[in-house]
């Protein structure tokens, strides 16, 4: 028989020459041959039925103890007895297939619990990276928790064994659905600012939750050529609610226009932001906004996402007058001109390393088609965090493993 591929291989490699030959069994069952490498050339030899079958339970098995899985296998052989090599073959399939859901399972909980946020099962499905059944799910939280790589909190999962985390989301969620109604009137209010076309709520909101110095962050869609226009009228009426102390409610940070639909920046982070972004007034630019972003797909195949916005609200006359009134006027020259000084305006600050309220860097990100907070700065530190904790489960995995 061929000899056996490199130790040095990679797991998943190695997974997917199993499960690639399970496939091809099941297409050419009289036909089946055993690959590897001898001294650099490939080697093939072609088996019968049992024989191909000794061979995959062998090699199946070797997968089960890399993973961590093997001791939960003999559990379920034992619910049978006899000398049944097929049924042997059936249940390391069964066991095996699941284990892209359970990196992708474990990939969601890392980015969340960079957040302190635990998930219920449904939610994990959400945003996983690959399509996935209740109950391939169900079987996949099992055998995480099992593992001790996973951790139930009541209804919730999570990376970490902290007992208060459950209790943290609660009442995060209870503080959300307070807000929310005050984040819907606001928004409500701001789409009537001229050349404004799509307001959605985004932030931690968002994500149903909020603390006790929460801020309520809005996306916002103008008119193309005329973000900056909106923008400054915008944050000059800002400026009055710090009069009344509710400046944290219309922390307006994230502007489009309709000219620049498409996020940049394509990563776990943006992803996760689009997705949950809550759409609230507009009259199909939102809409248009998630058209443009269908590459999300590709990060969360089962998410699905609500486009329409709450309320279509029409433009009102004062509106309509204030935009006629604005468009006598040179109107690109003033948008290039906002553009310019605000800008020049935020390097300045980001040149002193200025840091808002909560001690992060302040930049931003601007152009003629959208101005957003600099993503070298939070966005960067998250992603890092994010790839740097994955490295961290991927490791502690390994440990439980060699711990069989």
């Amino acid at each position: 028989m061929a000899a056996e591929m490199p130790r040095s291989s990679n797991l998943f490699k190695r997974k997917k020459l199993f499960l690639a030959s399970i496939k091809l069994l099941a297409e050419k069952p009289f036909a089946f041959f055993s690959a590897g490498t001898v001294n650099g050339e490939i080697r093939v030899v072609f088996l019968d039925m049992r024989s191909l079958l000794k061979v995959l339970v062998l090699r199946g098995i070797r997968l089960l103890k890399r993973y961590g899985c093997f001791r939960s296998f003999i559990r379920e052989l034992n619910t049978f007895r006899g000398n049944h090599l097929e049924r042997i073959a059936v249940l390391l399939i069964e066991m095996l297939l699941p284990m892209d859901n359970s990196q992708s399972a474990l990939r969601t909980l890392v980015y969340f619990d960079l957040f302190d946020y635990p998930l219920t099962q449904e939610e994990i499905g959400l945003f996983m990276d690959r399509k996935v059944t209740p109950d391939e799910l169900t079987f996949v939280m099992n055998q995480l928790s099992e593992q001790g790589l996973v951790f139930p909190h009541g209804e919730y999962f999570s990376l970490k064994n902290a007992e208060n985390l459950e209790s943290r989301r609660k009442t995060g969620n209870q503080l959300a659905s307070r807000l929310l109604p005050i984040a819907f009137r606001i928004s409500s209010f701001l789409f009537h600012f001229p050349f404004v076309r799509g307001i959605g709520i985004s932030g931690s909101l968002s994500k149903n939750f909020a603390d006790e110095n929460a801020d309520i962050d809005y996306f916002i869609i103008t008119k193309a050529n005329r973000l900056w226009i909106t923008r400054t009228l915008m944050h000059l009426y800002k400026k009055l609610t710090f009069l009344v102390g509710r400046q944290h409610f219309y922390c307006m940070n994230y502007y489009i226009d309709e000219e620049a639909l498409a996020i940049q920046e394509k990563n776990v982070y943006t992803a996760v932001e689009v997705a949950t972004l809550i759409p609230v007034c507009g009259n199909g630019s939102m809409e248009n906004f998630f058209t443009a972003n269908a590459w999300i797909d590709d990060y969360y195949p089962n998410y699905v996402i609500d486009v329409e916005s709450r309320k279509n609200s029409g433009h009102s006359w004062f509106k309509r007058s204030m935009e006629f009134l604005i468009n006598i006027f040179p109107a690109n020259k003033l948008d290039n001109y906002l553009m310019k000084i605000t800008t020049n305006r935020w390097k300045r600050k980001e040149a002193a390393q200025m840091v808002n309220y909560v001690g992060r860097r302040m930049g931003l990100h601007t152009d003629k088609h959208f101005s957003k907070p600099n993503p070298n700065h939070l966005q960067k530190q998250i992603l890092v965090m994010y790839e740097t904790r994955w490295r961290e489960i991927q490791e502690r995995a390994q440990l439980l493993v060699t711990s069989y």
